[in-house]
C-alpha cells in the first residue's frame, strides 16, 4: 500500500523547500528522517526544525548555507522558525489526509470483497484477501470459533513469507 504521493503533494513539497532555499539564501534544504536534529553543535549556517516526513514518520527540516556564506541572522532565524511551524502543519495535515485516504481505500476494498459472500467464512476470507492485497501487512489471518465442536478454525490465511495455515483446526483455548 506504499503508493507514491500524488503529484500535487510532491510539487507542493518541492515548492515549499525551494521557497526555504531562495528565501533564506541557503545552499541546501532537505527533510530527513529522524526525531532529533543531528549532533554537531551550534553551526551558525545551519537551521533545523522537527517536521513530519511525507509518510508521517518523524523528520528534521535542515536549511544549510555553504561554509563561505554568512551565518543566518537573528531575523532570518525568526523567519525560519515561523515558516518551519507552517511547514510542520502543512506536512502533518497532508500525512494525516494520505493515511485517512489509504484507510478508506482499504475499507472500500473489504466492503466490495465481502458484499457477495454467502457465509461468515466467505466474508472473512474476502476480508483477509482485501487487507492483504491493499496493505503492507506481512501476514493476515481470520479464525472462526466453532463452539459446538470446541475448536477454532483458520478460515483464511495470507502471508508474504510464512507457510499458510488455512483449514488448520485447534482446540479452543490453545
Amino acid at each position: 500500500m506504499d503508493e507514491p504521493a500524488p503529484p500535487d503533494t510532491v510539487a507542493g513539497l518541492e515548492l515549499l523547500l525551494e521557497r526555504f532555499r531562495t528565501g533564506l539564501d541557503a545552499e541546501r534544504v532537505a527533510i530527513e528522517p529522524g526525531e532529533e536534529p543531528p549532533a554537531g553543535g551550534d553551526d551558525p549556517r545551519l537551521l533545523v526544525s522537527p517536521v513530519p516526513m511525507e509518510d508521517g514518520r518523524p523528520g528534521v527540516l535542515r536549511v544549510e548555507r555553504s561554509r563561505d556564506a554568512p551565518a543566518f541572522s537573528k531575523a532570518e532565524r525568526m523567519v525560519f522558525a515561523h515558516l518551519a511551524g507552517l511547514a510542520d502543519t502543512v506536512l502533518r495535515v497532508a500525512a494525516e489526509s494520505s493515511q485517512r485516504s489509504r484507510r478508506l481505500q482499504l475499507a472500500q476494498a473489504v466492503a466490495a470483497g465481502t458484499a457477495p459472500a454467502l457465509s461468515a467464512a466467505d466474508a472473512l476470507a474476502a476480508s483477509v484477501d482485501a487487507i492483504f492485497e491493499h496493505s503492507g501487512y506481512q501476514s493476515v489471518t481470520a479464525t472462526l470459533m466453532d463452539h459446538d465442536a470446541g475448536e477454532q478454525v483458520i478460515v483464511a490465511d495470507r502471508s508474504r513469507t510464512l507457510r499458510h495455515h488455512t483449514g488448520l483446526r485447534r482446540p479452543i483455548g490453545v
